[in-house]
């Protein structure tokens, strides 16, 4: 996750577990090839001087196994690609809280905001590890499904009717 947070991410598999489950199991998780990968960072801040980072994430990706999804329909197709999303956005920000606990910039947040914002950096470089702690991160992510590596739909492991 740190790799996508850091725009190095390019190619993988991602974990989804099935909904219901906290985490991946053997047998109660789907996967998504990675096709391609783009994230888009944004540094702003308000009048109180708050710094927010926004980022854009883009993943495309082909279906490398299914578990508990079916993709019939493209409503379910839709359905999965935001559980997707959805735990992608959950994973990042566990990363971006522990980056965060640590208090330290790994990111590079505060040497984007000094080339881009050099004023505000001047204010908030001296107590920098302190402030990078209340750096907001939102996250808007989108998955697109192009397709499943070949014509299944259904789940591999569910018995048939």
């Amino acid at each position: 996750m740190f790799m996508m947070l850091d725009n190095r991410y390019r190619t993988g598999i991602l974990t989804i577990p099935c909904k219901g489950s906290s985490a991946p199991q053997i047998g109660s998780a789907e996967s998504l090839e990675v096709l391609s990968f783009s994230n888009k960072t944004k540094i702003s801040s308000d009048e109180e001087g708050s710094v927010t980072v926004g980022m854009r994430i883009r993943i495309r990706g082909t279906i490398g196994e299914l578990q508990c999804s079916k993709l019939d329909t493209p409503k379910e197709t839709k359905r999965f690609e935001k559980q997707v999303s959805d735990t992608v956005e959950e994973q990042l920000q566990r990363t971006v809280s522990t980056i965060q606990q640590y208090g330290t910039d790994a990111l590079g947040i505060g040497n984007r905001i000094a080339r881009r914002h050099p004023k505000l950096w001047k204010e908030k470089e001296p107590t920098w590890n302190d402030e990078f702690a209340k750096v907001r991160f939102r996250f808007d992510i989108e998955t697109e499904v192009v397709g499943t590596g070949m014509d299944i739909g259904t789940p591999f492991s569910q018995e048939e009717e």
